[in-house]
């Protein structure tokens, strides 16, 4: 069983398939943007017989990783990504106004 994968406000879910409809994002790397700072969640192939596959499906994100994967951001720790499927959350918050994402 493969562990969630937490980076600062962003969530790597297991799951067990890519939505069909899904949409393949080539040549993405990008699963989360900072608004505040500009910096940025990259899931990173670290060899060259490793591969990401990032789809989208409407406002959510999925990840297909194979081999020698992480995941980086500028004021975060690389993280491993164990091989597999994922869906990735970004954490939310409570405003008053409305319930938002969390800016980094």
């Amino acid at each position: 069983m493969r562990n969630q994968v937490r980076q600062g406000d962003v969530l790597f879910v297991p799951i067990d398939r890519i939505p069909e409809d899904a949409k393949l994002e080539k040549g993405r790397k990008t699963v989360a943007y900072g608004e505040a700072t500009g910096h940025h969640h990259d899931v990173v192939a670290r060899d060259t017989k490793s591969k990401v596959k990032i789809y989208s499906l409407e406002d959510a994100l999925f990840v297909g990783v194979e081999g020698n994967v992480v995941v980086t951001h500028q004021e975060h720790s690389t993280l491993p990504v164990e091989e597999g499927l994922y869906e990735i959350r970004i954490h939310r918050e409570y405003t008053p106004e409305r319930v938002r994402n969390v800016l980094d």
